[in-house]
Parts: C-alpha cells; structure tokens; sequence
C-alpha cells in the first residue's frame, strides 16, 4: 500500500522493489504450506485452489485495475489486496501453529543459486524489455545485458545441479509427470501473460487516446503482481 503515498519515480521503483522482495515468497510459501500442513487426502484440492488464485489475480487484474484507475485514480490500485490481505492474517493467526524460528537454517541456504538467479533473470528481463527500443543487438548496452544474462543463467544451472541442497532442484524435471506439468504450467503463464500485451495491441487506434493505452499498460504489470 505505501506505493500509492510515493511522491516521485524514484520512491515508487524503491517502494516496488520492497514490494517484490516481501512479495516473493508468498508463492513458494503458500506451496509448501498446501502442501506439508494439509492431510493427503485435501492436498488435490488445496493445490487446485492454490492453482486457481494463482492464475485468476494476473487474468483479472488488469481490468479490475483499469477500471480503478479510470474512475477512482491510479492510487486505489494499490488498495485493492487489503481486504483479501486483513481476511488472511486473520485466518492464518487462528489456524496455524506457532513454531519457534530456526535461523541456522539460513546458514544452508543456496546463497549461490540465489544470487546467480536474481543476476541472470534480471539482466534477461532488461534484455527482453529494452531490445526493440535499443535495436536489440544492434546496441552494446544490450550485448552486455545478454552475456550478464547467459553467463549468470548457466553458472545458475550448474549451481543447481550439483549443490547438496540446491534453490531449485532442477533434477525434478527428470520426473516425467513434473516435466509436462512444468512445461504445462510455462505455456499457460505465457497465454496469461501475452494476452495482456496482444490485447493492448488490438486496441491502440489514432482515435484512442495516449493516457488511456498508457494506462493499460501500467496497470498490465502492476496489477498482475
């Protein structure tokens, strides 16, 4: 909610990244929730529901979004998660077990992986997202970003595969069953997500106007989040 207080762009991208770290976790934690504090025989339906929250806030958003922002202003945008947010620290605070905190645990974590990752992934994104406006590798910022990228990426894979206790256990995909459904999941992500941007194409026209597409845009990628 801070983001809706920021006052300039600098402050917004501050309070964004804040937002994306804290944010984060909540999808690989709601995960492992469903799926060590749920009885086996719920767990089909405690991933089906996790499945269906996952996939219905990026198809929805951008419209709940614009509709906020064309009636009430952009800064309600923000607001929209604090009910649902209030309802589930509740619930979580009458439900859930209080445990002791295990800060050794910290100690075993694939430092490594995170950081090749966070580095790779972040120069593939400023990759993809800057190389038709810098002429892809017509431009020298983005032959840098791409070697970032692919250097990070595979040190990434590598890490991975042969860490004791690996971020990501790329072995998994080995499993034929987690491989389809991996790749299942990838193709539905890009359907969701590339129909956000094919859509703002069909509706850019000399009559509509400027503010409105970037509008779209904005709340295309804020919302979604």
């Amino acid at each position: 909610m801070a983001c809706a207080f920021a006052t300039d762009l600098g402050s917004m991208i501050a309070l964004r990244g804040l937002q994306g770290f804290a944010g984060g976790v909540l999808i690989p934690m709601a995960f492992t929730m469903v799926v060590t504090k749920l009885p086996a025989a719920q767990r089909p339906t405690g991933l089906a529901l996790f499945a269906l929250a996952v996939t219905f806030a990026p198809a929805i958003g951008p419209t709940i979004g614009g509709y906020l922002t064309e009636n009430y202003g952009w800064q309600t945008i923000f607001f929209i998660n604090t009910a649902p947010s209030l309802v589930m620290i509740v619930a979580l605070w009458l439900t859930l077990e209080s445990e002791p905190m295990r800060l050794r645990l910290l100690k075993e974590g694939d430092w490594a992986g995170i950081v090749t990752m966070a580095i790779g992934l972040s120069a593939l994104q400023t990759l993809l997202e800057e190389g038709n406006k810098d002429d892809w590798f017509g431009s020298s910022f983005i032959i840098r970003r791409n070697v970032v990228a692919a250097g990070f990426i595979i040190a990434f894979i590598w890490i991975e595969l042969t860490v004791t206790k690996p971020l990501v256990d790329l072995r998994l995909l080995r499993n034929r069953n987690f491989g389809i459904g991996t790749l299942a999941n990838v193709l539905v992500g890009f359907a969701l997500f590339g129909a956000v941007y094919v859509l703002l194409c069909r509706t850019v026209s000399p009559t509509r106007p400027p503010h409105r597409i970037r509008r779209f845009v904005a709340l295309g990628n804020v919302v979604k989040r």
